[in-house]
């Protein structure tokens, strides 16, 4: 239709090109990207209009919204379609190409995140690439043998370094009563030994110490904190948080347990800092700490593939004492064969129990 146009050619248009920002791992070529548009295209009604009619864009703004949940059903079945289906002949292999720079990266680094969950894997990846205007793996590769520096910002997105002070405050109550009756249950007042695994920048290790300050159990309470990455670890022994990481900290609890220095930032206490002892930790290939009362393990399952999580699953099992809780993420689920050796304590906010032998 002459000054006609299918008005979803510039929706779909926008969405693959979005959602190829972030893919390295398939061509993202002009011949694949039309193969993908026409794909997506031919499963939506035509819907032609005058680009020069007033209001052109509000209406574009109306189909998107209206048909968004098909359209990216649609672009993403496209994707994966065209990237196995190439249009065209190619002499790259993505996939191994993505797999030669994790084993670089463990070659280099004794980081090993072969058995993570790849998905997940080449969206951190890609930032990085984006970042550096390069388009493959093997670009990137160059990279980092020649300017190691950027390892460091690798890592900072690889790893999950993203939390705050008690967060999910149901979680909290609960972990609460849990810390209660590990005290409550033990007759010979011995050390109760806490172990925060994946601990990013120390949130959640120095909310447990405080918890256990809070409630009176302070000093039968040690608190180990692990993480995998070196910079994490180091602002954590620094203990200098934003007000976005102390939001859901009460007032009484900011003013007995933090400094404010005066520019944004929250100091935690001496006192408070020297509870806790960070450690850098490997859960993939380190030895579990051992003869652990409680383990919290939240929100870092869900970067681990299933025989990577049993294995982790038998490391904590192994790490805590008979009846010793572990907690992990409420998006998490521990596996069915996990459960001959763990058993229910709280299922709304994953709290297990590691079964009496």
């Amino acid at each position: 239709m002459e000054g006609q146009k299918n008005i979803f050619e510039d929706v779909v248009e926008d969405v693959i090109k979005r959602t190829l920002s972030l893919r390295f791992d398939i061509c993202r070529c002009d011949i694949c990207r039309k193969s993908m548009l026409e794909i997506v295209l031919s499963k939506l009604p035509k819907f032609f209009i005058n680009t020069n009619q007033f209001k052109y864009q509000d209406i574009v703004n109306y189909v998107r919204n209206r048909y968004f949940k098909k359209i990216m059903e649609e672009t993403a079945a496209a994707i994966n379609y065209v990237s196995k289906n190439p249009p065209h002949k190619t002499d790259t292999n993505r996939e191994k190409d993505f797999k030669q720079l994790l084993e670089r990266i463990y070659q280099d680094r004794g980081l090993d995140f072969r058995r993570y969950h790849q998905s997940i894997l080449k969206r951190r990846v890609a930032l990085r690439l984006r970042e550096n205007n390069k388009d493959s793996y093997l670009e990137y590769l160059k990279i980092l043998a020649h300017n190691p520096d950027e390892y460091e910002k690798l890592f900072d997105v690889l790893t999950i370094n993203v939390s705050e002070f008690f967060r999910d405050k149901p979680v909290w109550e609960d972990i609460r009563k849990v810390l209660n009756r590990v005290i409550a249950d033990d007759k010979y007042g011995t050390r109760v030994k806490i172990w925060s695994a994946g601990c990013a920048k120390g949130e959640e290790p120095y909310s447990l110490a405080i918890l256990a300050e809070e409630i009176g159990c302070g000093k039968r309470v040690e608190v180990y904190a692990t993480d995998i990455d070196n910079g994490s670890l180091t602002e954590a022994r620094e203990g200098i948080y934003d007000v976005r990481r102390v939001r859901n900290v009460p007032d009484n609890i900011l003013k007995k347990y933090f400094d404010f220095d005066g520019h944004g930032n929250y100091v935690l206490k001496d006192f408070i800092k020297k509870k806790v002892i960070f450690k850098k930790h490997d859960l993939i290939n380190d030895f579990p700490l051992p003869e652990t009362n409680i383990v919290v393990c939240r929100n870092v399952f869900i970067y681990f593939t299933k025989p990577l999580q049993e294995t982790i699953l038998n490391k904590f099992y192994t790490s805590l004492k008979n009846g010793g809780y572990l907690i992990i993420g409420k998006a998490e689920t521990i596996l069915t064969e996990a459960r001959l050796i763990f058993e229910n304590f709280d299922t709304d906010n994953r709290i297990y129990r590691k079964k009496k032998i």
